[in-house]
């Protein structure tokens, strides 16, 4: 799975806890630099290699949040549920303000703190599905780590998710992987 990347320059360094005062958003997750750092409120996003966020009880695959010392990135998985990409466009408006920077980049295209929300991402999503439909052909099972658990996706599963009318392909996506992170027990057949 592909990601698409978000870049707003910065050197001014935020806590966990400081990206969580929107109480919209989550952290479910660190790829810590160090197995000893646990994380909290208090601890720099740059302790980690990267920090996954997503909208509470909305997020499938959430999204990444990294710092270098230099610039924050935002990475959000190209197959994300239109939940997640509302999520992580809201993300940016927040860490936009947060920094007072006055824009993030994406592929040399510059994106304020209104115009970010207007991303359109279903471009991005149409073609990682079909990337996503030719891999089930090949591969009875394709896993995509979701924000709490593994999401299996064989042929049949896909199936029930894009035969659909059109104008319901992104919401029928994105209740059936909400279904699978947001319930206590999940099994795919």
């Amino acid at each position: 799975m592909k990601s698409v990347i978000f870049t707003i320059k910065s050197n001014q360094s935020l806590r966990i806890g400081e990206v969580l005062q929107a109480e919209l958003f989550e952290c479910y997750s660190v790829s810590a630099k160090d197995a000893g750092l646990k994380p909290s409120a208090d601890s720099l996003i740059s302790d980690f290699h990267s920090v996954q966020f997503g909208v509470k009880e909305k997020s499938s695959l959430g999204f990444r949040l990294s710092f270098d010392g230099q610039a924050y990135q935002v990475s959000v998985p190209d197959l994300a549920t239109a939940s997640d990409w509302t999520g992580a466009l809201m993300f940016l408006k927040t860490l936009l303000i947060l920094l007072d920077v006055t824009v993030c980049e994406h592929d040399g295209v510059a994106y304020d703190k209104d115009s970010i929300l207007d991303f359109h991402f279903t471009d991005i999503f149409l073609s990682a599905l079909s990337e996503l439909t030719k891999e089930v052909k090949v591969h009875p099972i394709v896993e995509i780590m979701g924000v709490k658990r593994p999401i299996y996706i064989n042929e049949l599963y896909l199936g029930q998710i894009i035969h659909v009318p059109d104008e319901q392909l992104l919401n029928s996506y994105d209740q059936r992987l909400r279904f699978t992170q947001q319930l206590n027990a999940y099994y795919s057949e």
